[in-house]
């Protein structure tokens, strides 16, 4: 519903009433990190839940997850390491070392990174992702290869449009990203909150759109 302020009512209820919860205490660094920009605050309750609940894939790749999106992105790509020791199938971490990869200028090293992972699953978001590596990459033809089988997908299944305007922000082709953000914002597709710390999205970030829209969607500018 677009409201930050009841989302965080609720996860406090759920801390109220079972402080022990690891899942909880991950949802709520999440929303520290993404809507408040508590990174110190974020990352204890990260921490927290890592200690409540050390061999869960999810909440290992979340504290990744946090680390990158405070800009540590060196943390980011040793705690999805981490996670990768314990669980080498997931999907979050290779998504992590790929953007940490983008973030610190190493396309080529995300390339590779998310080939891995579309090796283990053509799922949509780990093809999404390989895609942007590739636009970021100088590999417009590779990436433009992926958005066609993305697109084609769509007319089957449901693929997050959040996830192709990462595409199109990958290939330099911002209108078109900005058609699939504003298609996520009229589906109220929840992964649209994460524009704000996901680093692929820096080339948008002197757009007055993307202002806007941080802003109908509630997390600060």
């Amino acid at each position: 519903d677009w409201d930050p302020p009841a989302g965080e009512r609720e996860l406090l209820r759920a801390l109220e009433l079972n402080p022990g919860d690891a899942s909880a205490r991950m949802w709520y660094a999440v929303f520290l990190c993404v809507f408040k920009e508590e990174g110190e605050r974020a990352l204890a309750e990260a921490l927290r839940a890592r200690d409540l609940d050390p061999l869960s894939s999810l909440v290992n790749a979340t504290l990744a997850w946090v680390y990158l999106w405070l800009d540590e992105y060196e943390r980011a790509d040793e705690q999805a390491r981490a996670t990768l020791e314990m669980h080498p199938d997931s999907l979050h971490a290779y998504n992590i070392l790929g953007l940490a990869a983008l973030a610190r200028g190493h396309p080529d090293q995300a390339v590779a990174i998310m080939e891995k992972a579309a090796a283990m699953s053509r799922d949509s978001f780990t093809l999404a992702f390989l895609a942007t590596a590739c636009g970021f990459a100088g590999q417009p033809e590779r990436a433009l290869t992926l958005e066609k089988e993305l697109l084609e997908r769509a007319e089957r299944e449901y693929v997050v449009p959040a996830n192709l305007a990462c595409v199109y922000i990958g290939l330099g082709q911002k209108d078109k990203a900005f058609h699939w953000l504003e298609k996520a914002y009229a589906e109220r597709v929840g992964q649209l909150f994460w524009i704000k710390v996901n680093p692929v999205c820096d080339r948008l970030r002197d757009d007055p759109r993307f202002q806007n829209l941080l802003r109908r969607i509630g997390l600060p500018p």
